[in-house]
């Protein structure tokens, strides 16, 4: 019983950032946010929609957004203009422009857990702030490991990462599996199904790869390397093996080998990215 107490409560606190976070993000409508601006859609066909509801003060986006969460089905947020006012629909399909026929425009969001932008943010930080997040929903952030496994464990197993180099050229990598375990084994990943055209520097086995490693920071240490602490070396935490094929908590700008914002397989480890940014969604 004391289990299953905390366990809610844990739950409840989790929902309530959440709702902190949509107000940020959803209630403005800016782009960039919790929720990230996947496009625009317009149908009349409701076949993926799994329910709709006219904003009110009873329904409000937050509330639209908070069931969402908790639905294993729902996929995307979707805010719409009609004749008869604004309504919220949650929606189980992928994003289909290519079928766009007459119908009310919706503005849709995906959900993000990562993004590094401006590094405006410092990644160098402690076991507990990345356990429950950090950082500025408008710029850079970590959502936080406790969170991104409860995600992860409601059905949000698809991973999508979008990068960015200091060129304006942009890549993508997306894995049909992605999994992120509790605090008891150390928030350990679980991640396959690649595909994209970034190159796969996160699934795979071999002893840099990140794939089914615990979490490290530089005060709590659980990477295979045999005399470095690989978070403190790449200076932020991350699923470090020995050490690491990406590292997108890296330090912002440094091109030192393996220290910057990595993605190996597109501009090795000895480039900083740009920009990257980490979202979920349910298959």
């Amino acid at each position: 019983m004391v289990l299953y107490i905390l366990h809610y409560l844990s739950w409840m606190l989790f929902c309530s950032i959440i709702t902190t976070f949509i107000e940020a993000s959803i209630l403005t409508t800016k782009e960039n946010e919790f929720y990230n601006y996947e496009g625009d859609v317009s149908y009349d066909n409701h076949t993926h929609t799994i329910s709709t509801f006219d904003l009110s003060y009873s329904m409000t986006k937050i509330r639209c957004a908070w069931r969402c969460l908790n639905d294993l089905q729902c996929y995307a947020v979707e805010l719409c203009s009609t004749a008869n006012g604004e309504e919220c629909r949650l929606s189980k399909g992928c994003k289909a422009t290519g079928d766009i026929i007459s119908g009310p425009t919706c503005r849709r969001f995906q959900m993000v857990i990562q993004r590094r932008l401006d590094g405006s943010e410092n990644f160098y930080r402690n076991w507990t702030d990345y356990e429950f997040g950090f950082g500025n929903l408008e710029s850079e952030f970590w959502l936080g490991n406790k969170y991104i496994h409860q995600l992860t464990a409601n059905g949000h197993t698809i991973l999508r990462i979008e990068l960015e180099d200091h060129g304006g050229n942009t890549r993508y990598a997306e894995y049909s599996s992605f999994t992120v375990e509790d605090a008891s084994d150390n928030y350990r990943i679980q991640v396959s199904g690649y595909s994209g055209n970034a190159g796969d520097s996160f699934a795979g086995t071999c002893s840099i790869c990140n794939n089914g490693m615990p979490f490290s920071t530089y005060d709590r240490e659980n990477d295979n390397h045999s005399t470095l602490n690989c978070a403190k070396w790449g200076k932020g935490g991350w699923w470090h093996n020995a050490c690491h094929k990406t590292n997108l908590n890296g330090l912002y700008g440094n091109n030192g080998y393996g220290q910057g914002v990595n993605w190996e397989n597109w501009k090795t480890l000895s480039y900083s990215l740009k920009s990257s940014t980490m979202k979920l969604r349910k298959p």
